[in-house]
């Protein structure tokens, strides 16, 4: 077992045992609450190299169909690496506009919106963002 996988292993014992000597200073109820969170704690587990591996593979893919879309289509996919996408983009068309001559018409391959309009759009995909985000902690309640 290498060094890494040693401490990984030993983070639940140290915060089990953190739990502990906080949990004799609680009340009753205090108590079960402390209980619950070292059952919680105990749970959870350093995901296994190929999980790791398989997540950063279908990143990567979801990237190159964002910039596949982009590029072909001129849309952006519409699930949160697009919108994230969508997002960046945007930002960058308000940076171009905000330092253009003219301030008005941002020359670009993949958009010819105005500074106003890609400030709108801008708003629109972080809006979306913070509904998704929203929207999962909701999920976890």
């Amino acid at each position: 077992m290498s060094p890494r996988s040693q401490r990984m292993a030993a983070r639940p014992v140290q915060l089990q045992q953190e739990c502990d000597s906080s949990s004799s200073e609680d009340s009753e109820t205090g108590s079960s609450d402390a209980e619950a969170v070292k059952k919680a704690r105990a749970s959870f587990a350093r995901p296994a190299d190929w999980m790791i591996i398989l997540g950063a593979v279908l990143a990567a893919c979801a990237g190159i169909v964002n910039v596949g879309a982009l590029l072909e289509l001129r849309t952006v996919v519409s699930h949160m690496t697009g919108l994230t996408t969508n997002l960046g983009l945007r930002l960058e068309g308000v940076r171009i506009g905000m330092f253009s001559v003219d301030g008005e018409h941002v020359d670009s391959i993949l958009t010819g919106e105005t500074l106003q309009g890609h400030a709108g759009l801008a708003r629109e995909a972080m809006l979306l963002i913070a509904s998704f985000i929203f929207g999962a902690f909701l999920c976890g309640l």
